[in-house]
């Protein structure tokens, strides 16, 4: 895929606040090469695909973390382009592995986050660039835009939504990172490095690998990792509510 059509801006420094950013389309080696339409504009973000009157919430929680080791928690080959870069297990699995390599120091919770949300409204979560376990993040809906500010105070940005058709016993989840990179002048990049789509039941969770050439330059032989969840409402797998999710 050649990526010279795509649309591509930049964080500048400049004295005025006229800033913009870069969103290159360049895919995480382990999925498929994905067309450019991927690649969103600054300022322009998808509003998500709520129905007119969509009353169903499903809770889920969104979960960054990292690994010392880039085997500990999905293994991988010497070519990440032949390595697996997602895993479907259950949630009481995922727990407990997580804490157990957190117990043993092999892993690191960067940040924790359990919301609300309709059915087809897109959720952001980010990942700050503070220490590791500062919880520097965000579970809001999606804005149409994003600040300047919030921005330079991150080191990945990610959309989710999920939606669910009336003939569908799973959740449809669709989700897109951004590897946010900030220069000591201010100024920087966001680079669209992972756009996946999965199912989900309550009880599940998938978790997704950063292989790209940006996440494993900054890591190292470290791995970083978000993991989405559905949880249940006491229960039951949907909540119907006529309130608003802010």
């Amino acid at each position: 895929m050649s990526i010279n059509n795509c649309k591509r801006r930049a964080i500048q420094s400049a004295p005025k606040l006229s800033l913009t950013i870069i969103f290159v389309l360049l895919v995480a080696p382990a999925f498929a090469a994905q067309d450019c339409p991927n690649a969103r504009n600054f300022g322009d973000r998808a509003k998500g695909i709520r129905a007119d009157g969509e009353t169903r919430r499903v809770r889920v929680q969104a979960t960054y973390f990292r690994t010392d080791d880039k085997n500990a928690f999905i293994r991988e080959t010497s070519d990440r382009r032949w390595s697996s870069s997602s895993l479907l297990v259950g949630t009481d699995d995922f727990r407990g592995k997580l804490s157990q390599l957190v117990a043993r120091g092999a892993a690191q919770v960067n940040s924790r986050r359990t919301g609300a949300l309709f059915l087809g409204d897109t959720a952001a979560f980010d990942r700050g660039s503070q220490s590791l376990n500062q919880n520097a993040s965000y579970f809001d809906i999606s804005t149409p835009s994003l600040d300047v500010a919030r921005v330079r105070a991150l080191d990945r940005y990610t959309t989710f939504s999920v939606f669910r058709r009336p003939d569908e016993e799973f959740y449809r989840v669709g989700l897109v990172s951004w590897f946010v990179e900030i220069g000591p002048d201010g100024g920087g990049r966001m680079t669209v490095d992972l756009d996946a789509g999965t199912f989900l039941r309550p009880g599940e969770t998938q978790v997704f690998k950063f292989l790209s050439d940006f996440e494993v330059g900054r890591t190292g032989d470290a791995r970083t990792y978000l993991a989405l969840t559905l949880a249940p409402f006491d229960g039951a797998d949907e909540q119907q509510t006529v309130s608003s999710v802010r």
